[in-house]
């Protein structure tokens, strides 16, 4: 990892720290928080399949063979 995409990620989640503390406190909705997410990553150059991206975005009832709901 180069310095500065250290950097880039290091200000990433100084982001995401602020926008999640808006989401906790009903200030932005789960919509506004994905959205803002995907603005700050694209900012810092931080690639949709990066290990760095929070993996609750992932939608977890579209994955898998497994029902959850059986009515």
């Amino acid at each position: 990892m180069t310095n500065n995409h250290r950097n880039n990620v290091e200000k990433y989640y100084a982001s995401l720290m602020q926008i999640k503390q808006m989401l906790k406190l009903g200030i932005i909705n789960n919509n506004d928080f994905i959205r803002a997410e995907r603005i700050i990553a694209d900012k810092y150059c931080i690639k949709i399949s990066s290990i760095y991206r929070p993996y609750d975005l992932i939608d977890s009832s579209l994955r898998g063979n497994i029902v959850h709901n059986m009515g």
